[in-house]
């Protein structure tokens, strides 16, 4: 697509102490989530925040917006769990979207 940088991304297992030994035994166990950040041709950024279901490699959610707050991520992942299982465990990192008040509740 003209004017939108892309950069390829991969994710790699949960933890050892996730999953024991670094394998996932079943479907509902890990999730994880991560950022992309990108720009328009006029300057104008935008991020995607991206869940994957470590066990089968699919995308449960691609979330694009100019702005992604903790709020905007709580709500897409209950949307998630509505339709889903809950995972064991959600790997990511410790972004500024995912450590604060919103996210501990």
């Amino acid at each position: 697509m003209a004017g939108i940088r892309c950069r390829n991304f991969q994710v790699g297992p949960c933890s050892s102490a996730a999953a024991g030994n670094g394998l996932l035994a079943h479907a509902g166990q890990c999730w994880s989530l991560d950022f992309v950040s990108g720009a328009f041709n006029d300057g104008r950024r935008f991020r995607v925040l991206v869940i994957v279901h470590d066990f089968s490699r699919g995308c449960l959610a691609l979330v694009a917006d100019t702005s992604l707050s903790g709020l905007r991520v709580t709500r897409e992942l209950s949307a998630i769990k509505a339709r889903r299982d809950r995972p064991r465990t959600v790997v990511s990192e410790n972004g500024k979207e995912l450590s604060g008040m919103v996210m501990l509740r």
